[in-house]
């Protein structure tokens, strides 16, 4: 498999680019963008060049310290000017020794160009879970919007497991929030990398889990009727996927009329001295059993190659007729070196 269109910047450049020269940066990748996604031949890729299309905000602001865990959906717009992608994404100021993170939202109409609303759509209101919330997934069923929030295990905080919470809104921009609908089991993960789906009849959860460091990691599925009461229904050893594989953080999963679901997620390459990452596809009738599906070479994987110290984290995907989209965290050598890319494929 091919790709064009040149390789993501290494680094996160909020800190080094202004505001300014980033916006005309990201004017001219989203141009080339756009013409070398009219060159693809069935199954290429191509990849916005250069730099990438969220990054944090300005000192001060709200997200100034990294972003993250995106989740996108293509909705049609408001004002009635077409249909828009529409990003929710973690993100996280620090100040001293202050750390906080909500729920940002940003829209776009090419996928590449993003606004982003100037403060969060979401922040809890307990102070300790605002510093330890990490990752999103994120549902529209029917007029409702669903939000699942994880927050790290905190044993200072009396959170000796990590949990999940669920917030929901009329139209993704103002949340209520339900509280924790679901807890880790044993003392790992200290983090849950929740992917949600719904397949029309019921809810489907999945993560990444071992109940303590000796154990095999394993990917767990629950199913709910309502979103909020979670049973577990199976887990399934990573290595049932690929030998070595122990970590494939959050799945972007979309259920598959009539064929069950599919999921793309971060791939663990073999070079464990940096724990780099790809791009994964796989597929299943039932959300248990999983069938690998090889892609071949991808965007995500030749920048790696190419910058051992970057990571790709926490895929989400949209499907046109076209192609398909993945955005994705790109996380650089130290935590705060956060932001967010985008690569395209062309439908074979």
């Amino acid at each position: 498999m091919r790709w064009r269109a040149g390789v993501l910047a290494a680094v996160c450049a909020g800190a080094v680019l202004g505001a300014a020269a980033q916006s005309v940066n990201i004017q001219s990748a989203a141009a080339e963008f756009a013409s070398a996604r009219q060159r693809l031949a069935a199954g290429e890729w191509a990849v916005v060049r250069d730099v990438h299309v969220l990054d944090r905000g300005a000192l001060g602001t709200w997200d100034d310290f990294g972003v993250g865990s995106p989740i996108v959906r293509k909705e049609p717009d408001a004002a009635g000017r077409g249909a828009r992608y529409r990003m929710w994404y973690v993100g996280c100021h620090l100040a001293m020794r202050e750390h906080r993170c909500g729920v940002g939202h940003a829209t776009s109409l090419d996928g590449v160009v993003w606004e982003k609303h100037p403060k969060p759509v979401f922040v809890p209101a307990d102070l300790n879970v605002q510093d330890n919330l990490t990752e999103i997934a994120l549902l529209k069923i029917g007029a409702r919007y669903s939000l699942w929030y994880s927050v790290a295990a905190d044993a200072s905080a009396g959170r000796r497991r990590a949990t999940v919470h669920l917030a929901t809104s009329p139209d993704g921009l103002v949340w209520a929030d339900e509280g924790p609908v679901l807890e880790g089991e044993g003392l790992l993960p200290l983090v849950i990398e929740q992917s949600v789906v719904h397949d029309g009849q019921r809810f489907h959860l999945w993560y990444v889990t071992a109940i303590n460091r000796f154990d095999a990691p394993v990917l767990r599925h629950l199913t709910s009727d309502d979103g909020k009461a979670w049973v577990t229904v199976s887990d399934t050893p990573l290595s049932a996927f690929q030998p070595d594989m122990a970590d494939i953080g959050r799945l972007s999963v979309e259920a598959v009329s009539g064929q069950g679901f599919r999921a793309w997620f971060s791939l663990p390459t073999h070079d464990q001295r940096h724990q780099s990452k790809g791009l994964g596809v796989m597929a299943s009738r039932d959300g248990t059993t999983w069938q690998w599906q090889p892609q071949g070479a991808d965007p995500f994987t030749t920048m790696l190659e190419r910058n051992g110290d970057l990571r790709i984290r926490a895929v989400t995907a949209v499907h046109e007729p076209d192609g398909s989209w993945v955005w994705a965290t790109l996380m650089g050598a130290h935590p705060h070196d956060q932001c967010i890319g985008v690569a395209f494929r062309k439908r074979r």
